[in-house]
């Protein structure tokens, strides 16, 4: 068994090496850069060739199975070690990822005096529109489901960065 083993690294080809060695890194950069995919699958391929291409070399049954063994047991570790990085922080974080948000803390709307301001609505609001308040054009959300075209309206909030709005209720006293 140790013989198969030995045989298996020297009697390796390049080709199969430099396989095996470029599935490797695909696949970690894969798991530490998640997108669509394409790493990934372009890792697995590269091993499979790699193994592929072992087997084209004379490599006998025992050590592809070796072999699979092995780079298998590199996979599981290299997303286990990376995952457990990720976690624990060892790895960058993006602004994304650590506050949710990319806007800095003390980012203040830039529609935040509108708020109490009076307007009239474009168009329907179902629950979205455009909302007209001074000369000024804006796109609102409305608090109801349904605002019909020409109301008048209140500016009630400002909530990442849409503008809320409400129907203009004339108290009489």
């Amino acid at each position: 068994m140790w013989e198969e083993f030995i045989m298996l690294f020297t009697d390796m080809g390049i080709i199969s090496l430099v396989f095996i060695i470029c599935g490797i890194v695909f696949t970690a950069i894969e798991i530490c850069i998640p997108g669509f995919g394409v790493f990934g699958v372009l890792g697995i391929i590269c091993v499979v060739c790699g193994i592929i291409a072992r087997a084209l070399e004379g490599a006998s049954i025992t050590q592809i199975s070796i072999m699979v063994l092995i780079c298998l047991i590199v996979f599981v570790l290299a997303f286990v070690v990376i995952s457990h990085s990720l976690h624990k922080g060892l790895l960058s974080k993006t602004g994304l990822v650590e506050n949710g948000q990319v806007l800095e803390k003390d980012y203040v709307s830039p529609y935040t005096e509108l708020v109490g301001k009076i307007g009239e609505t474009i168009g329907v609001c179902r629950p979205s529109g455009s909302v007209k308040i001074g000369e000024e054009m804006y796109d609102c959300v409305s608090e109801k489901d349904y605002i019909e075209p020409k109301t008048k309206v209140v500016v009630t909030q400002i909530k990442d960065d849409k503008i809320y709005v409400k129907v203009l209720e004339d108290k009489i006293e």
